[in-house]
């Protein structure tokens, strides 16, 4: 029964567990969302404003690798050296910047300020700002239009089918959460594995 038990424990690790293994390494990736919110009360996100900061943030900054939406607006761009992403999550009302990973994240945090800054100065000379609270604060006025591409039309389209399923717990009826409201959510992308008791 042993000769069992380890023939099974060893086929599983080779199997399932063994494939997933990386070299270990103490590098940190962060990824960090914050709602775009029109300082004028009552007024939804301008995407014209969105776009206007995000062409400043790109004439600041290293990031050469660039994705368009079908209207010609880059909702996605990477820093070849850094690893680094300023993107758009679902529609242009929350921004994403996600870090590529670092073994200091001093040097996380040094890009950050430098990012953020530089963000907040291209949105406020818009009227808008970015925000940590979570939920946008303009959340009822904004648009949820989804960013132009087949990627989220394919989402918003299947979050609006949620009326065939008669009313399955697994969907419900604001299929337009996703560009409106940004949860507040942080991930940690780690390459070493940390147990816990």
């Amino acid at each position: 029964m042993r000769n069992q038990i380890t023939t099974l424990q060893d086929a599983l690790e080779t199997r399932f567990f063994a494939p997933l293994r990386r070299p270990r390494t103490r590098r940190v990736g962060v990824e960090l969302e914050f709602p775009i919110w029109n300082r004028t009360p009552g007024t939804p996100t301008d995407f014209a404003a969105v776009h206007a900061a995000t062409d400043d943030f790109l004439s600041r900054f290293p990031f050469s690798d660039q994705v368009r939406d079908d209207t010609g607006n880059i909702y996605r761009a990477t820093d070849p050296n850094t690893g680094d992403e300023l993107s758009f999550d679902c529609s242009y009302n929350t921004l994403e910047i996600s870090f590529g990973p670092d073994e200091y994240l001093i040097e996380t945090h040094r890009r950050f300020t430098a990012y953020y800054a530089a963000l907040q100065e291209a949105l406020g000379r818009q009227g808008h700002a970015l925000t940590g609270m979570g939920i946008n604060p303009r959340w009822r006025e904004n648009r949820p239009d989804p960013i132009g591409n087949g990627r989220y039309r394919m989402l918003l389209h299947h979050l609006k089918s949620y009326s065939k399923y008669g009313g399955s717990p697994r969907f419900h009826d604001h299929p337009e959460f996703v560009s409106s409201p940004a949860p507040r959510r942080r991930r940690w992308t780690r390459t070493r594995k940390r147990s816990f008791p």
